[in-house]
């Protein structure tokens, strides 16, 4: 598998592609907010359990993502 198809290529912010990300890491951001958004998560889950289960969901993505 090339490193594109795990990390879904590169994901551009605005007209500079230097301040890209991965798609990979664009869905993780996203899928952290989310579930940053629900209070109790502050109280129950630590920084590494939250990045870790985003990076999860990220994964989770990207894999629907490549079905063909």
């Amino acid at each position: 598998m090339s490193s594109e198809q795990e990390d879904g290529g590169q994901f551009r912010l605005g007209e500079w592609p230097e301040l890209g990300m991965s798609l990979r890491d664009y869905f993780a951001a996203k899928a952290m907010e989310a579930m940053l958004s629900i209070e109790q998560v502050h109280l129950d889950h630590g920084e590494t359990e939250i990045a870790v289960w985003s990076y999860q969901q990220a994964d989770a993505m990207l894999a629907e993502r490549n079905k063909k």
